[in-house]
């Protein structure tokens, strides 16, 4: 279907509430949404361009909103840029949600025992921090809840609390591409 339009399959990967597919393409990002829709419901389409400018607290509850909406992906992209400014306890906080978050990329992959491994690695970091709470997010009990997974030896899906940001409506085209917001 998409092939005879020049698009390819990059990656897939099958979360509990959607099959994420990462495509590329010269098209117009239209011409593609019209011919997926056409196989199947579309929840969103997005497109990667330069980084969007954001502050501390905005880009991480950007990544949280995204982990906890199973866009690990994306949520990793956003984290991944934060870790770039940080040094120190922060740094690690920061690699150890990577971590995370890449290991539920490789969990919708069908890869468990990279998921156990990055778990793993996760764990590392945020022990490493010696943070207890890192901008809202209790690091304590997320290396517990970490820790209890790898205990079991079987994955689980879980969720990091959200400090919501609240800087009056989006403008226009911000934020276009979470779910909920209609277009």
């Amino acid at each position: 279907m998409l092939t005879p339009l020049g698009v390819q399959v990059i990656d897939v990967r099958i979360g509990r509430r959607r099959l994420e597919v990462d495509l590329k393409s010269d098209l117009d990002p239209r011409v593609v949404s019209e011919a997926l829709r056409s196989w199947a419901e579309l929840e969103y389409l997005s497109v990667l361009g330069p980084p969007i400018e954001l502050d501390e607290a905005e880009a991480l509850s950007r990544a949280i909103r995204l982990f906890n909406d199973e866009r690990f992906w994306e949520a990793h992209e956003v984290l991944e840029g934060l870790w770039r400014t940080q040094v120190g306890p922060e740094k690690e906080v920061l690699s150890g949600l990577i971590k995370l978050s890449a290991a539920y990329v490789h969990l919708q992959k069908g890869r468990p025992d990279r998921y156990m491994g990055l778990l793993r690695a996760s764990l590392k970091h945020l022990t490493a921090s010696g943070l207890e709470e890192y901008q809202g997010i209790h690091v304590s009990q997320l290396r517990n809840i970490v820790s209890e997974i790898l205990g079991l030896g079987e994955p689980r899906y879980i969720t990091l609390p959200e400090k919501r940001i609240y800087r009056g409506w989006p403008q226009s085209g911000e934020n276009d591409d979470l779910p909920g917001r209609q277009g």
